[in-house]
């Protein structure tokens, strides 16, 4: 090992599975456009893994650079890499990279991962096991603070049958921060869906649903449960993950909720809509009709607001593309207003 070079291991995003190669030019592109020169190598026989190998001085320099490309999930330093395997030594190594690269105010954690099924890796300790063996050196030795959730800095060993491999770097250089809102964002809106007709439009709004933990009401007869088991079979782990509720009865559905009808047939629009999201202090039930008949007459006449969305040109909208028009307004309106 040659102790002024560093090597990168970069894991790629699942959506560039069988495109390695293409990323590695990306990232070649990239270093060169800043004035380095370093080639970007696909790990054979190992899925979405690139790596590199960096002069010291320009460690930091690549990793901003690296951390810019959209398609890296993960950016690893190694400052030990393949070095035969010895529980002791890996220890010592581990607690000596620590020393020198974590500042003795930040918090750690150790992450292990095991690369291959031979005996010489799966007769070893799991790496749950591992990470907390060698923590407890890092935090004794050290005196280092250990955080588990929001660590300043990762200690990432990597076993494989050519040997230990220790990386280390802060945080928000090994893993990509995604912006996310928060879990809870759209408690406020409840999608009220009547008597669908299509299995793909349950589908459809479980996913929606599901995806942005909005709850979804299903009013229901008996053929849009026959839709409904149907879709249920095909998507069970969706199904299970959606906040679901089924009703035979609308006013039940709708007994603790502002419901507002979207149709196109309604003489207010978006701007209306502004207006009952701030004026409403209760839940917002969006009623959505099916793919055939849209809203019932029942559902209209039971709905405090109706509203319609978009330029009239005269086409109706799928109710899942008007649950999704509604609530990426919502988020951009609460957005807006929670920065004035």
């Amino acid at each position: 090992m040659c102790v002024n070079q560093i090597r990168l291991l970069l894991t790629l995003e699942v959506y560039t599975l069988g495109s390695e190669k293409k990323m590695a030019k990306i990232i070649e592109e990239a270093l060169r456009n800043e004035g380095l020169s370093y080639g970007a190598n696909v790990e054979k026989g190992r899925k979405r893994r690139i790596t590199l190998t960096v002069n010291k001085d320009d460690l930091n320099k690549v990793c901003k650079i690296l951390r810019s490309i959209e398609g890296i999930s993960h950016i690893i330093p190694f400052y030990v890499w393949d070095k035969p395997f010895d529980l002791d030594s890996l220890i010592r190594d581990a607690v000596n990279i620590v020393k020198d690269n974590v500042p003795s105010n930040a918090s750690f954690k150790v992450v292990v991962r095991k690369l291959h099924e031979d005996e010489s890796i799966t007769r070893l300790p799991s790496s749950v096991e591992l990470s907390r063996i060698i923590g407890m050196a890092i935090q004794n030795e050290l005196k280092l603070k250990a955080d588990l959730v929001n660590p300043d800095y990762i200690v990432h060993i990597q076993l494989s049958k050519d040997g230990y491999s220790i990386g280390c770097c802060p945080l928000n250089i090994y893993a990509k921060r995604r912006c996310h809102l928060e879990k809870d964002f759209f408690n406020r809106l409840v999608i009220i869906f009547e008597k669908p007709r299509l299995k793909g439009e349950v589908m459809d709004m479980l996913r929606l649903c599901a995806a942005m933990n909005v709850e979804l009401r299903i009013i229901t007869d008996k053929q849009s449960m026959k839709v409904i088991n149907e879709a249920k079979k095909e998507m069970e782990t969706v199904y299970s993950k959606a906040n679901i509720k089924i009703y035979k009865n609308l006013d039940d559905a709708l007994v603790d909720v502002v419901p507002i009808a979207f149709t196109r047939y309604a003489s207010t629009n978006e701007r209306e809509l502004i207006r009952i999201l701030k004026s409403e202090s209760g839940r917002i039930g969006i009623m959505i009709g099916n793919e055939y008949t849209g809203l019932s007459i029942e559902a209209r006449q039971k709905a405090k607001y109706s509203i319609r969305i978009g330029p009239e040109l005269g086409l109706s909208l799928r109710g899942v593309t008007v649950a999704a028009y509604v609530l990426g307004f919502y988020a951009v309106l609460q957005m807006l207003n929670s920065t004035q």
